[in-house]
């Protein structure tokens, strides 16, 4: 649902703006800003994935060119969390229609 121009539900005085607001790091949304208040809101749909991708621990990130292959980045807190380094082995594949990583195949 598009924010930009409703009226503000907490403060009663101000309408939205349409924003691209970081949720977290590596987590960009749609939203809307209160011109008044400031608050920010976002749709129910949009507040849904926001909790799916939290449940998961899961951060967006883009798939970028190197040489002749796409890579995605992993972020420093999973490298910290599963104690990864430059060169570490991963398993990489399709399981329905996702892209999994595994550090183990058990």
């Amino acid at each position: 649902m598009e924010m930009n121009g409703l009226k503000c539900g907490f403060c009663g005085k101000g309408r939205f703006k349409a924003i691209t607001y970081a949720v977290e790091p590596g987590i960009t949304v749609d939203a809307g800003k209160c011109e008044k208040c400031g608050e920010i809101a976002v749709s129910e749909d949009v507040m849904g994935k926001i909790e799916a991708l939290r449940a998961m621990n899961s951060e967006q990130r883009s798939i970028v060119q190197v040489g002749s292959s796409l890579a995605a980045l992993i972020p420093a807190a999973f490298v910290r969390k599963l104690h990864l380094k430059a060169k570490d082995r991963i398993f990489v594949f399709e399981k329905n229609g996702e892209i999994v990583i595994k550090t183990k195949l058990v």
